[in-house]
């Protein structure tokens, strides 16, 4: 419940940081964004922070996120110049739409609907999950506060990075806020921050290409909306072999722990770097469509600087904003040179930023290995079943906007938002399976099936809202009835589907008693606060949870059985090798060293921690060194105490 509470708190506290950036850049850079807008932005607001620490972060070798104070007190810093901008500048006369409190009031009142729906897990579970891509974006995010200036795999080494890292930085400055400082801790406000500035970006951007109404179903189908599993059963479940066609199909396609084809799916928990993807998408097009209605280059370049950032987040939400750019572009919606400086340049260059080192190791390490999990396919009827709503009213909003498209950017741009992730759905199925092995994954449809509704939204937010009004001219209190009715259709599988998050997905009990303050857990006693950088030894079954509480490198990791040590990097000359590493960690935890080896293993690792279970033989190899039992039956060795608090250093 403690958690739940600081989560709520601290991830409305990110978007309410965000907005402030957000008002600020619009009254120096003189642009007229009314409160709507700004709230709308506001996870472009807070992730541009980021990113600017994230890149003082890696050009410092890891100076920002390591140091607890300097995180906050750039965060702090930020806020007090943009509050001081407030005053100083003021923002360009803007002539808010909506007179009607309700209306003024309804993206907090989305907002709160969002936290009801999505939420739930962070009030039941700590942490929420601890399995799969959990653990490793976990432990990578966990590097940035033990000092790497990029994260990468647990074992230790030279080991370059192979994976965009914005969100991973996300979560290590919402980390630097929040009481606990863990990653896992920052898991919460994370969720909070995704599914509240999802609503906000979706809201604001419906809005932006119509009125209030379509701003309305925009956010409701676009992040609140599930499918028509609960009509079908009176005892619904969440699918966790998503993969499995007869499972992903027990409820038409709904109720999907991951990779549901329903986008607003990415809000249910835990986080992953494609629900920071989302939000910042809906950015995207806000900023783009606000730009060219008005010809602003500051909003361009803001789209393009979104892109940019969405490349540092992951794969499909990137090459779908490139797309719909070089659409625009072409069709020559502005100047087209102006346009492609604006939309591209900045793009381009903060993708680079990632994506040149990692091009240089792809080729010399021997591209990558294929770490992914089987392809989710769902047949067409599963994937109509997953989206609801939407789809019927998708077809009515198309059918009436497509007649506009000569003559309103707004339809122009609802059409390259379906057409694009559409031919990507199409492209990757004919020909996804052509990509070399390690990158396949980028060709597999069901990345792009999520943004291709996503598309689906907007136009089902013109077909719902137009549905509203007409009904409005007979009654209001028909149309708001008929609103009500289509909002608990909708979110009745989101809500159902968190409640279920919390009973079916089992905790880990040992990242929870030292989570919740056990100082008497062997992953407490290793790593008692957030920082330093260890390498340590332990069981196998402890090194999954002690790698993302930690941020610690290992001697042994156990990873999948594919790609035990999780390193994508086939070439890469790992030293000692996998094997060698599993018998000398074998070794140590097993108490089985003699004296001259644990010296030479101290020296080949750079050991400092060595766990061991209680119910071994006595050590003499370990009795000059202060030892801990834990509550869980193990006992921690410390063979290098100052290690806590080292800055990283590349061995």
């Amino acid at each position: 419940m403690v958690a739940g509470i600081q989560a709520l708190v601290i991830g409305s506290l990110g978007l309410f940081f965000g907005y402030l950036v957000v008002d600020a850049l619009a009254r120096l850079f003189r642009i007229d964004l009314d409160a709507t807008a700004s709230w709308g932005l506001a996870p472009f607001g807070f992730t541009a922070v980021v990113t600017a620490l994230t890149l003082v972060h890696i050009a410092t070798s890891g100076a920002v996120f390591s140091n607890t104070r300097l995180t906050q007190g750039s965060l702090l810093g930020v806020a007090a110049a943009a509050v001081a901008t407030r005053f100083i500048r003021r923002r360009p006369r803007s002539t808010e739409r909506e007179a009607n409190l309700l209306i003024r009031w309804m993206p907090l009142l989305l907002v709160i609907l969002a936290y009801v729906l999505w939420t739930s897990p962070v009030f039941e579970l700590l942490p929420q999950s601890y399995n799969g891509d959990t653990t490793a974006h976990a432990f990578r995010a966990s590097k940035f506060l033990t000092g790497e200036s990029t994260p990468s795999p647990p074992l230790t080494g030279d080991i370059p990075n192979d994976y965009p890292y914005l969100f991973h930085a996300e979560a290590a400055t919402f980390a630097r806020v929040t009481p606990g400082g863990r990653i896992l801790h920052a898991y919460g406000p994370l969720q909070v921050f995704f599914a509240g500035g999802t609503v906000l970006a979706l809201y604001a951007l419906g809005r932006e290409l119509r009125r209030w109404t379509s701003g309305f179903f925009v956010a409701l189908f676009g992040a609140l909306t599930g499918g028509f599993g609960w009509l079908i059963t009176r005892s619904p479940e969440l699918i966790i072999d998503v993969r499995n066609l007869s499972e992903a199909g027990k409820y038409l396609g709904d109720f999907l722990v991951k990779r549901s084809y329903n986008v607003a799916y990415a809000n249910l928990a835990p986080p992953f770097p494609r629900d920071l993807s989302v939000a910042l998408f809906g950015c995207f097009l806000l900023l783009l469509i606000m730009g060219l209605k008005r010809k602003s280059v500051p909003l361009l370049i803001g789209a393009g600087v979104t892109t940019g950032m969405l490349g540092l987040t992951g794969g499909e939400a990137f090459f779908t904003a490139m797309g719909i750019s070089v659409v625009v572009i072409a069709i020559g919606a502005y100047r087209r040179f102006f346009l492609g400086l604006a939309l591209l340049v900045p793009a381009v260059g903060l993708y680079a930023c990632w994506a040149v080192p990692m091009v240089l190791n792809y080729l010399e390490f021997g591209g990558f290995e294929d770490l992914s999990s089987d392809p989710v396919s769902l047949t067409p009827l599963l994937i109509l079943g997953s989206w609801g709503l939407t789809t019927p009213f998708a077809l009515y909003g198309g059918f009436r906007a497509l007649p506009e498209v000569k003559s309103s950017i707004e339809a122009r741009i609802m059409l390259i938002a379906v057409v694009v992730p559409a031919v990507a759905v199409l492209g990757t199925s004919l020909a996804g399976s052509t990509l070399p092995e390690g990158i396949s994954t980028l060709g597999r449809p069901h990345r792009y099936w999520p943004m291709f509704y996503l598309g689906l939204a907007l136009t089902a937010s013109i077909g719902a809202a137009l549905f509203a009004e007409w009904l409005g001219r007979l009654r209001w209190y028909v149309a708001a009835t008929a609103s009500l009715i289509i909002v608990a259709v909708s979110g009745a599988s989101p809500l159902i589907s968190s409640l279920q998050y919390g009973r079916q997905i089992p905790e880990q009990a040992t990242l929870h008693r030292a989570l919740t303050g056990d100082s008497e857990s062997a992953i407490d006693i290793v790593s008692p606060s957030p920082q330093g950088n260890c390498v340590v030894a332990v069981p196998s079954p402890l090194s999954r949870v002690m790698a993302g509480y930690s941020g610690y490198r290992m001697v042994f990791y156990k990873g999948n059985p594919d790609s035990p040590a999780r390193i994508r990097w086939p070439d890469l000359p790992l030293t000692p090798p996998y094997e060698k590493r599993l018998k000398d960690n074998q070794s140590l935890v097993t108490r089985a060293a003699t004296p001259a080896r644990l010296d030479r293993l101290i020296q080949r690792y750079g050991l400092d921690i060595v766990v061991t279970a209680q119910q071994l033989p006595p050590a003499p190899i370990y009795e000059e060194f202060e030892s801990v039992n834990s509550s869980e039956g193990y006992t921690v060795v410390t063979i290098n105490p100052d290690c806590r608090n080292e800055r990283f250093q590349r061995p």
